[in-house]
This record gives structure tokens, sequence and C-alpha cells, in this order.
């Protein structure tokens, strides 16, 4: 099989064609583009493919024939070349460069087959049989591609209505309706997909963990995305559904774990996200602002955005009744929340917002009716919330662990019940507010809020000066495990205060101390009521773990017979242990054997150990028999019991009858089941880990600990108790004992020099506590003022200023001088005119005061810099030229005419005769050869070649047209126009012909019009009443004053055949002699619809030239 490693270019590019990558912002908006463009032309994705290696159908069951495949190698790369997106995808996937990939193009009528069954895969998934083809494209014969659908298949493209050959014949389609369950499930290489319009369904697991698929479009006609449709599809960049007016449902984890999402629009329409559709796609719009959910939206269910990271606003439609629970759990980046005005009450599900911890704004004004519990539990920076008076229910911990001090204004009334998670004993204390809000000491502002179970707490703001909160009424809340109550103060603030819970008669005032942790006991807050006569008991909360032992280690190593240490000292407590290092042994790699022991006799080892020197001489056991291979009849030993091994070692060859010795049991730890007094004894078992025996014994009773004297553990400071540790001499227990500090400071002295404006002094600071004490040593040391610089200049009118500066510490002082009295111009800059080529350059100084103006920097213009010139307009031998010089520098021009040629005197013949190069030049004498010397000298008439002129030859409409072109002097410029950069209004005038800026000269200045609207027909024949036609509408444009003097056409027979566009200019024709009549049979005829030769042409041009010079 053919190995092309530029065949996976065509993945990547369609991919890029179909859904970009996700592209570095530099390049997004580039790639973005090219989908678009791509996309709109599907046709192109065919030419992708190359030869055809296999075909089947895939109809539904009983129905088979109804949809077919064709799959097909990917080649021609040429076609992708220097699309944006081929280098973006070509680093992202990781395809292999020796393998050939294929795409599988998918048509017929009505669905695909569902391959949901267990086992049954769709026919290009599994092993393949594919035609091989050599680089010819001639056929070699078959092969069997192993897991095709799952390692090599990148492409694959459904169709719509379409014409494919199918059965040796051209056939006609009605399209494909849906992508089949698990249809491409597991296909790690495809890349990109396309679906025609005309599919409405994308089935359960159709692209099932596709972790490449990176580029999808959505048919317009799409209803439903099934279940798991992409689940996993890791490299999925965008989603644009927007067009699919007729997507109705987006079913349960659609687009699961897309972890690469960056663009999702969703269509109007829309009416049901399901369970987890889009959860845990992290990067989902990040650079975005909002996320877009359609108006048609009614239901986001249960963790439908979870673990989302998206937009910093989200805005929730009118239609939408019910956000699932977790909907929109943990989106890291969610800064503000509101809700779409509308009729239909909204409920919030359980955590539906838990831990959006960058939300700051929640505007719950419209239409929220129910707040599930956790609602927005760990919305840490929740600044602000917005409640309406439709709230009916707010359940219990819906506003719990927020960190920032939040403001809850309220519209109108809040006539909701705040339920708690249960009503017990404690709901008569307000319960129902302290489960919604269990953080209301941080409200500071609470706008008019009623609840229904109190209407007394009517709460107007957190200072409260009107004083319309009750003066007794105290609001309860929970905090951790402890009830909290804030109560109002004289000064009209609120006041929290921590209780156990209500001490019945009044509000719990705690002191609080906290007990740092140790080693190995857990440190924790002590709170102990205060008020005096409080019987309640202390409470301890505010846990934290024991922070460890910080081992200090001292190594004391092994030797080859004696064993090692290692001391442990803790550097916080003092505490410490050891561990044994086992003894190394002897090194014998220097020893013999002498001889090595076998299974049944002992060996002998003589040499030197390698590691400590001494000198060994020593028996080696016997190795025993290898039992590996030991017969069926054998009996295995038993804690107990000795076995019994029967068979022949594998190792020496022998036959052995062993008895092998009873284990043993394996004891667990001891089990205490009742811990000895000092008064009884305890009990306590263990349990054999072989044969579950079970063995039990007393333990004794306790004695009295014998303790020591005791070691200071942690030594006291001025402000910090120490502890001294007592130890048992018998059993090794420990107590601790305290001692109080010292309260003698450890002053360390730091002298402080005097300076300008303080004096010095001694500052003792304790090294322990921080406390520190002053003593005076100097005075201060006083300024030392420089001479002083003028920092503002005083005028006629306003005083200045002196600035000292002290040169030792750099303060400064400002002293005032006085007004002048005498009148200084103020000169501002007003003006800058620099120089031109025409005018002078200066600087316009005007005085501030008095208004007075001064020119300086003057500088004279420099002229004109004139290029070489260019003509514009070419000398005839009648007209004069015009050349067209432009200045360099500011870009005016001047003209300057070109003198007339001037006309050639009767020619002489010979070399010098104009039309001597032509052989076919008429002779001197001969009627043509005025004319033709005429148009030659003149310039506007060229030869066919180097040395004909065809004088007989017909005139074509493009030759009559450069003619005119030239006598006029090739203008390049014309009513405007730059010729160079126009394109002739006739398909049939292409750009860069010899006649294209003459036709659109002529074209520009109406003298000549095509022979249709889209034609001009430059090689067709000019007839003789054309010919006056033209040269007739060019003297109106050119010269107008002569085109006086027609004459009558009476005289002509074949006057009445003249056209009527053609009338009036052939009159004049006649008038002016430049057209006279042919003579047949001794009569003049005009023959208007006659050809006419170049000569003829130049012949009348000559007359015309005479006639209007």
């Amino acid at each position: 099989m053919k190995k092309r490693v530029l065949s996976l270019l065509l993945c990547f590019v369609l991919a890029a064609g179909l859904l970009s990558v996700c592209a570095p912002p530099a390049q997004a908006g580039t790639i973005a583009d090219a989908f678009e463009q791509f996309i709109k032309k599907p046709g192109q994705i065919k030419k992708l493919f190359g030869n055809e290696v296999a075909h089947g159908d895939c109809g539904p069951a009983g129905n088979e024939a109804s949809v077919h495949y064709k799959i097909y190698e990917v080649t021609n790369p040429t076609v992708v070349q220097d699309n944006p997106f081929l280098q973006q995808i070509w680093q992202i996937h990781d395809y292999r460069e020796d393998a050939q990939y294929y795409g599988v193009y998918i048509f017929g009528d009505g669905p695909m087959a569902d391959y949901a069954v267990k086992g049954q895969k769709a026919p290009w998934m599994g092993n393949v049989e594919v035609t091989e083809y050599n680089d010819k494209g001639q056929k070699l014969g078959t092969t069997v591609v192993e897991n095709l659908g799952e390692e090599y298949l990148a492409l694959a493209y459904i169709a719509g209505a379409t014409t494919e050959e199918w059965d040796g014949k051209k056939q006609s389609f009605t399209g494909v309706t849906n992508v089949g369950d698990r249809a491409f499930k597991d296909c790690q290489y495809l890349t990109c997909m396309f679906l025609d319009d005309g599919i409405t369904t994308i089935g359960d697991r159709a692209f099932y963990e596709d972790e490449y698929l990176s580029a999808i479009n959505m048919p317009r006609d799409l209803e439903l995305i099934d279940q798991y449709a992409f689940y996993g599809c890791d490299t999925l960049t965008f989603v644009r559904a927007g067009a699919c007016s007729r997507l109705r449902r987006i079913e349960d984890h659609a687009f699961y774990s897309c972890t690469m999402l960056a663009e999702l629009r969703l269509p109007n329409g829309l009416t049901y996200i399901g369970p987890w559709a889009f959860a845990w796609d992290r990067i989902l719009g990040q650079e975005d602002t909002t996320l877009g959910l359609p108006s048609s939206l009614q239901v986001i269910d249960t963790g439908a955005f979870a673990f989302v990271n998206h937009h910093k606003n989200l805005n929730i439609p009118a239609n939408v009744t019910r956000i699932g629970d977790y909907a929109f759990m943990c989106d890291y980046y969610m800064n503000n929340l509101t809700f779409s005005p509308g009729d239909k009450p909204l409920t919030i599900g359980k955590a539906a917002f838990f831990g959006d911890n960058h939300m700051k704004t929640v505007d719950l004004s419209n239409r929220v009716a129910q707040i599930d519990k956790c609602a927005f539990a760990g919305c840490e920076m929740l600044e602000e919330v917005y409640f309406g008076d439709r709230i009916d229910t707010i359940q219990g911990r819906a506003f719990t662990s927020l960190d920032n001090a939040m403001k809850i204004l309220v519209e109108g009334v809040l006539n909701g019940i705040l339920r708690p998670d249960d009503t017990d004993q404690n709901a008569d204390q307000a319960g129902d507010i302290s489960t919604a809000f269990n953080m209301i000491a941080k409200i500071t502002k609470l706008k008019r809020a009623v609840f229904k179970n109190d209407p007394a707490k009517s709460i107007y703001g957190a200072a409260d000066s009107n004083r319309s909160f009750p003066d007794d009424c105290v609001v309860y809340y929970t905090q951790g495990s402890h009830t909290w109550a804030a109560a109002l103060k004289d000064d009209g603030t609120w006041q929290g205060y921590k209780t156990g819970l209500w001490h019945g008669d009044h509000i719990a005032q705690f002191a609080d101390t906290v007990v740092d942790p140790t080693c190995t006991k857990q440190g924790y807050t002590h709170h102990a009521c205060t008020v005096k006569g409080c019987t309640y008991a202390p409470v301890d909360d505010t846990y934290v773990a024991a922070t460890d032992h910080t081992w200090v280690t001292q190594t004391y190593p092994a030797s080859c017979t004696e064993q090692g240490t290692v001391f442990y000292k803790c550097s916080a407590c003092g505490a410490t242990r050891t561990e044994k290092i086992a003894a190394l042994g002897h090194d014998l790699s220097r020893c013999d054997l002498l001889p090595d022991a076998t299974c049944t006799k002992p060996g002998r080892v003589v040499g030197t150990c390698a590691r400590c020197g001494v000198k060994i001489d020593e028996v080696i056991p016997a190795k025993g028999h290898d039992y590996s291979y030991k017969s069926a009849s054998s009996t295995e030993p038993t804690c107990t019991e000795s076995g019994h091994y029967k068979g022949t070692c594998p190792r020496c060859g022998k036959d052995y009858d062993d008895t092998i010795p009873a284990l043993g049991h394996d004891w667990g730890e001891w089990v205490v089941t009742q811990e000895p007094t000092y008064t009884t004894t305890g009990y306590r078992y263990h349990i054999c880990a072989r044969c579950n025996t079970r063995v039990g014994e007393d333990i004794p009773k306790l004695r009295d600990h014998t303790w020591d004297s005791g070691i200071v553990t942690t030594k006291p400071d001025c402000i910090h108790a120490g502890v001294r540790t007592y130890t048992c001499t018998d059993c090794g227990a420990t107590k601790t004992e305290t001692i109080p500090a010292t309260g003698e400071h450890t002053f360390v002295a730091k002298e402080i020099p005097a300076t300008c404006t303080t004096g010095g002094y001694i500052l003792c600071t304790c090294s322990v506590c921080g406390t520190t004490q002053r003593y005076d040593a100097s005075e201060p040391l006083g300024h030392k003022w420089n001479s002083g610089t003028v920092t503002t200049k005083p005028t006629e009118d306003m005083a200045g200023v002196r600035t000292y500066t002290c040169t030792v510490c750099g303060d400064t002082k400002t002293e005032t001088i006085p007004a002048t009295g005498v009148h200084v111009h103020t000169w501002q800059l007003t003006k800058r005119a620099p120089a031109t080529c025409t005018e002078d350059g200066y600087d316009l100084y005007t005085c501030a005061k008095c208004g007075a103006v001064e020119y300086r920097n003057e500088v004279a213009a420099f002229g004109h810099k004139m290029n070489a010139g260019e003509v514009v307009i070419k000398p005839t031998a009648t007209t004069s030229g015009v050349r067209v010089y432009t200045c360099s520098v500011c870009g005016e021009t001047k003209a300057e005419t070109i003198p007339a040629t001037g006309l050639p005197s009767a020619c002489p013949g010979g070399p010098t005769c104009p039309g001597y190069a032509f052989r076919d030049m008429p002779a001197p004498g001969n009627w043509a050869h005025a004319g033709l010397d005429y148009c030659i000298y003149s310039g506007y008439i060229n030869g066919l070649s180097a040395t004909t002129v065809d004088p007989s030859g017909t005139c074509t409409r493009a030759q009559l047209v450069c003619i005119l072109y030239r006598i006029q002097g090739e203008p390049k410029v014309v009513e405007g126009y730059e010729l160079a950069k126009l394109r002739a209004p006739f398909d049939d005038v292409p750009r860069g012909q010899w006649y294209t800026n003459a036709i659109l000269w002529a074209k520009l200045t109406r003298i000549v019009n095509g022979t249709s609207a889209t034609t001009f027909d430059p090689n067709g024949q000019i007839t003789r009443e054309q010919l006056a036609a033209i040269l007739y509408r060019y003297t109106a444009k050119y010269a107008p004053d002569a085109t006086g003097n027609a004459a009558s056409l009476a005289d002509y027979p074949d006057a009445g055949s003249v056209s009527a566009y053609a009338r009036d200019a052939m009159a004049w024709a006649v008038g002016n002699g430049l057209i006279k009549g042919l003579p047949h049979d001794k009569t003049d005829y005009l023959e208007p619809g006659g050809s006419t030769t170049r000569a003829q042409v130049a012949t009348i041009l000559m007359r015309y030239k005479q006639a209007t010079a």
C-alpha cells in the first residue's frame, strides 16, 4: 500500500475548512474566516479523495441497500496549498508519516444504520479489504487493512441530495437523513467530518471519544444531537450551529469533556440542553464575554455547563423555567449573572452556581421564584445580590461561604419564606434566616426586606439611623458549628456575637483563646462566655492538625558484622527516636567456593572479605531440594502440622521424600477489648493471619507512674510560657508542665543619628516580642541651605520665587522675588510655517502680554525640482503634443507644448519616401501613395510587418480606432480615468492587447460604440458609412467647428441605402470631399455598406486632416 506523508495534509486542511482548530490569538481571525469560506464550497472536499479502494451498503436492517458508502485514499495535496489551517493542525495532530489514511463518502436515500448492538460495527470499522494501487493509479490487487476506521480513517463526508455512479450507472439520491448511532465511535484519527443539509439527527455516541476530531459543521436541517454524540472529542474546537433553526434538543453528555471547545453558537429554536451536555468543556469561550443562550431555551438541565470556564457575563433567557442542579457549578470566569424579564417563574436548582468564585453581581429581581439549597454557596467574590418580589422559597445554605462583604438589594418587598433544611426546636429563633444567609454579619445593605414568618423584621439599612428596626430584635444566623446573632446597638450599627445556642436569657459573648498545635497534638480555639453568671460550658472549635515532628538525623553506618544506627531528634519539641540498620554481611566477591553447596551437602568458601579484609573460611549450608515440581500426593505444612513433599529435584535430579516442619502461627497485632485500670485487669487477643486461630490473654492492672525529675523541652521567654516534660521510668509515658513566661525582655540597642529636624536617640527592641524603649541622645542638627535657585522669574506685574535646598536632607524652602515693574515680552511660538517650493518659511512668535509679533528662523523658498517630464500627448504631423513636468517635492505640474512634426513635401520616391521600407507600397503617382505616405509619416498607420503595409487589405474596427487614438496623441487619462487601470466593457476586448487602450478611449469619448452591449468585434470590417459616422463623431468631439458643409446625397442612386444613423455623417463626409462616389457604368455610387481598404482609409484621413487644418 502506498505510504504518502502528504496525504495527511488533506485531512488537516479539510479540518481547517470545516471547523478550525484552537488557533493562536494572532491567527484566530484568519483561520475562522478561511473556515467560513471553505464550508460554503463543500464540492472542494471531493477533490481530496484519490483512488476508490472499497464500497458497500450501510442502510438500516431490512433496507441495507438504501444507503451506500465508498472508501477512498486521501491524496492530492495541491488542492489545499496555502490554506491557513494547514500549519495549525499539522502541529497539533501526531499522524504517522509512514501510513496511508482514508476517507469515507456516504450517500443514498434515508437513514444510515445504527450500530448500537454489542459487537456490531460500521463496515469501515475493524478489518477492511481494500484495493491497492501503484503510483500510476494502476490496480495491484487487494489487501486487508486492520482497524481501518479506528486507526486510519481521517475524513468523512455524508452527502445530501446528489447524483453518483452506483452499480455501473449514474443515479440520483435524495440524501442521507442521519448519522447512525456509534457510526464513527472510537475513530481516533478522524480529523474532520462534513454533513450536508438534510441530515436531521446526529445519533447516540456517533463520534464518541474521537480524540482528533477538530472539524465538523452542523447542517441547517439538524433537529437533534443525541446523547454522548461528541463525548470526549478532546480537540473539537468550534460548534457553529447558529443556522440550525430546527435544532430543538441537545441531549445528555452530548459535548461532555470537549476540552478544546472554544466557540459555541446555539440557534434560536433550541428548547432543551440535557444533563452534563457541555460539562468540563474547560476553555469554552474563555476569550469572549457573553454566553449567548437563545431566547427559545426553556430548560438547562443538571450540570449542563458544570466545570466550564466560559464567559464573564451570563444572561438567562426569558423562557427558561428551570436551571437544573449543578448547572453552572465551578464556572471560574463568570462575573455577573442576570435574568431576562418575563412571565414564567424560574427555579434555580441545588448548587446550580456553586463555587463560581469570580461572580460579583447576581440580579434575581426578574422571574426567580425558588432558590434551592447551596445554589450560590462558595461564591467567594459575591458582592451584590438583587431580589425581586417573586421569591417564594430560599432553601438552606443558599449563600454560604461568602468571603466578601455582600449587598442584598431588594427592589420590592421580599415576601419569600426562607426555609431551613429542617424545622427543629430552634425554628422559633429565626432559623429560616440563619440557614439561607449564614454569613449575614457581612451583609452591608439590606434594602426593605420583609420575611413572612416575622413581619416585625423590616430592615432598612445596616446603620439603622431611622430606628425602624425593633430595639429588642435579634437576627440569628449560623457559621460552622455555631449560631451567631446580630443585635442593633445604640449608635444604629450592628454588632455580631457568637453563641453556643441561645444562652437562656442572654446573647453569649465569647472570649476566644487560640491554642497552637504541637508536633503531636492538634490546636484549637477555646470559646468561653464572659457574661457574668453564665453557666453554659465553654466550646472548642476551629481545630488545626498537629504539625508532626521535624526530624534532624545523625547516622552511624553498619559494618559487615555490626548493626548501624540512625538517631532522630525533633527540632521543634526535642523528642527522639532511633532506627537500626542491619549488618551488611561479608563481601565474598574475592572468595573461592571449595566446593559449592549442593541440595544435600554443604559447601565451603575461602578467601578475604572485599569490604573489611577479614580472612574467611566458612561452611555454606546445603541449599535443600527445589520443591517446585513435587508430586500431587505431597501435603503442605500448616501452622501446627508438618507437611510431606515427595518428587524429583530439578536442581540435582535426585528423588526426595522429605518431611516439612510446621510453619508456626503468623500472629497479627493485639486487639484490646478492655483497657486495664488501677483496680481491674484488661483483656486483649490476636489472630493468626494464616489459620485464623484466635488467642487472648489478660492485661495486668495499671500501677502509678514513676516520674523522673523532668527536662525543659521548650524554654520560656519574656511573653511565651515554656514546657517541662516528665517521663515514667517504668513504661516511658510522658506528661508536660507549663513554665510561666519570664517577663524579662532581651533588648537589642540601635543608635538612630540626629537629622536636620529630629534629634538622635537610642532604640532598644526586644528580640523576642518586639517591645521597644527609646532614649533621647542629641538635638536636631538644623538645615544647611544653599544659595538658592530662581524657580519662577519675576515679571513686570508678578512676583517670582527663589527656592533654597538643604544640602544635607534635601528639604526645600521658598522666598518671594518682587515684581520688576518693567515690561518684558513673553514670546510664544504661535505659528511655524515651513519653507515650500514657492513660499518662504518662518517661525512666528507673539508676545502673550502685548500682542507684538516677531518673525524668526526665516528660510527662503527653495523652488521647484521638476523631473524630466512625461509626454502625455504625442505630436503629429499637423497637431502639437504636450509634455508635463512634475515637481518631486510638492507635486505641482507644468505643461510644455511639443511642436507638430509637419507634413512631408511631395514624395520624392526612393529611400527618402516614408513608405520605402514596405515592399507593397504603391508607386509614387498612384492614387493611394500620397495618403499612405502622409499617414505613415505622421505615425497614424503602421505596417502589418517590417516589409508590408497591406494597402488593399480591409481596415478593421480596431485598426480605425487605433489610428484615431494616435491622431489624438494616445492620451493615458480620459475623462479622469487611467486607461491602464480599466477593463473594457466588452467580453471580446481583453486586457493587454494592442488595441485595448484605444477602444477604451473611443468608448469613454463616445466616438465608437460596440456591436452589442457586451461585444465590440475588433476584427470586424469597417464599412464606408461606419467610417463616415466615426469620423463625424470624432470631429464633433475634438473640432466641432468643422462639422458643417454637408452635401445632398440625392444625386447618388443608392442614397436610400444609407443607414439612418449614418445619413448626416455621410452628407458631411461627401460635402467636405472626404468620401467620393465610386463609378459604376458611368454613374457614381456611394456604396455605404461596402468595405474600406487601408489605402482608402489613409487617403480619406489625409483629406480630413487637410480639410480641418
